[in-house]
């Protein structure tokens, strides 16, 4: 379900920011700004709700050990973020950067899935999914900072809003796509 959020989250991005880019002829990070902020913000509540639910799931699952999901927890920051930040990329229509975000967070995944196998760390395989989502995180967070843009006019900034009705629409066609 999380997958749904974050892949609405960078649709919505993706859909804006394409759209500011031929409203105004070049890209605008001012929107990037706005929305990642929000979305840091969500990622931290999202990760204290995690941390606090450690517990209960531990118990839910009838594992001792919480080590494997205290593992798990950057994936709320890196998914949430990073959703946005490969929204940005996408509608700036950098689709070389974003073929290489994808390759690159899938290879590091199966190389550290290996890695940790054979390093005789078979029961920490699952550590490779948050890690491979840095991977993808950091690469894309660079991209979009060095993303050269103009700051928004004041003309401009009544179209900074961020489309509830897009991501609506994008959050339901998602849920329902899963639910049938």
């Amino acid at each position: 379900l999380v997958g749904v959020f974050t892949s609405s989250l960078a649709k919505t991005v993706s859909y804006k920011t394409a759209y500011l880019l031929g409203k105004f002829g070049h890209p605008i990070k001012d929107f990037w700004n706005q929305i990642k902020r929000w979305s840091w913000a969500f990622s931290f509540v999202s990760t204290a709700i995690w941390l606090l639910a450690i517990p209960l799931i531990a118990n839910f699952f009838n594992e001792t050990d919480l080590i494997p999901f205290l593992l798990f927890t950057p994936f709320w920051t890196f998914s949430f973020v990073g959703s946005v930040n490969q929204g940005f990329i996408s509608g700036n229509l950098k689709f070389g950067a974003l073929s290489v975000i994808a390759f690159l967070e899938a290879a590091s995944k199966l190389l550290l899935a290996i890695l940790l196998v054979e390093l005789g760390f078979a029961d920490l395989v699952y550590a490779a999914i948050p890690a491979s989502l840095a991977v993808s995180f950091i690469i894309a967070w660079i991209v979009s900072s060095r993303t050269k843009a103009e700051t928004a006019q004041e003309e401009e900034r009544p179209q900074l809003n961020f489309p509830r009705g897009f991501f609506a629409t994008s959050f339901l066609t998602k849920l329902s796509s899963i639910a049938f």
